[in-house]
């Protein structure tokens, strides 16, 4: 008898450790189901990221290593990563629209607004806070190199300059202005251009304390004609003077020493190069 009942408890611990293990697998049946759905439904889970992508360099074009590239959305910040030795980096990204900001320490901030819906190369070009930068080429687009660019004031009083390289670049920094005017946050600066054989070229550009500005634009060259007019005893002053062009007619009037000058520009007479004339009136002939 007592092996019986101790059989029968043994039978009877069986049954209730299948009976468990049934439960337990059943349990877990209905866990993964409900995890399934949830995976299914829920719309807070982000769907794949997307990789934005390309490279932070200085006005120069040398990359700029450890600049922060930042993706901002509602204020947050959503992604960030560095750059490498060749001033590269990547964001992973849900679609979106997206702030992205390259920053780094001694440069002025670039940012631009960017719909994130597929790969894409962002590059960023950074300068330094007060200034202009940029190129300069002719009509033809060949880089114009030793043009002096400067930047004037309100009162058309020098504060910087520099010039351009070979390969046309410049860049000038007007922060001098802002030191001198601790309490201006914002002033009309003259961006000038100039050099011997092109005509000068001037921006007045309202600019912000810190903030960095490029401005790439062509140069003309320039034409003269100059000479002087001379009569039979003296130097004659306001004497008109013409020159014939295909669109119209030029006149110019001698100073008081009996010169003229003109200037055109490349497109106006491509076939003349500039000169030196001289002329004597004569008396009108007796009749």
């Amino acid at each position: 008898m007592k092996d019986f009942l101790y059989g029968t408890s043994s039978l009877k611990e069986a049954a209730c450790t299948g009976f468990a293990i049934l439960i337990l697998l059943l349990t877990l049946f209905a866990l993964a189901g409900s995890t399934s759905a949830a995976e299914l439904n829920d719309s807070a889970i982000p769907p794949p990221g997307i990789d934005p992508y390309g490279t932070v360099k200085s006005w120069n074009g040398d990359p700029i290593e450890n600049a922060t590239v930042k993706a901002i959305q509602g204020g947050a910040t959503v992604a960030e990563n560095t750059t490498s030795s060749s001033g590269t980096y990547n964001l992973i990204l849900p679609p979106g629209t997206y702030e992205i900001v390259a920053s780094a320490e001694n440069y002025t901030p670039s940012s631009l607004i960017l719909d994130v819906n597929e790969p894409l190369e962002v590059n960023f070009e950074l300068a330094y806070p007060n200034s202009f930068y940029g190129t300069i080429h002719d009509a033809s687009g060949a880089p114009l190199e030793n043009v002096i660019v400067e930047v004037r004031d309100q009162l058309d009083v020098t504060i910087a300059e520099n010039y351009t390289d070979s390969a046309g670049r410049y860049m000038v920094n007007y922060g001098r202005y802002f030191d001198e005017h601790p309490g201006v946050i914002q002033a009309y600066l003259a961006l000038v251009a100039f050099r011997g054989d092109l005509f000068t070229e001037r921006y007045n550009i309202l600019m912000d304390r810190g903030e960095s500005s490029r401005f790439d634009f062509e140069m003309e060259y320039r034409t003269s004609i100059r000479g002087t007019v001379r009569g039979q005893e003296t130097l004659p002053s306001g004497i008109p003077v013409t020159v014939l062009l295909e669109a119209e007619n030029r006149t110019e009037y001698t100073d008081p020493y009996g010169n003229f000058y003109f200037e055109f520009r490349e497109d106006e007479v491509p076939l003349v190069e500039g000169g030196n004339c001289g002329c004597i009136l004569l008396p009108p002939l007796e009749q």
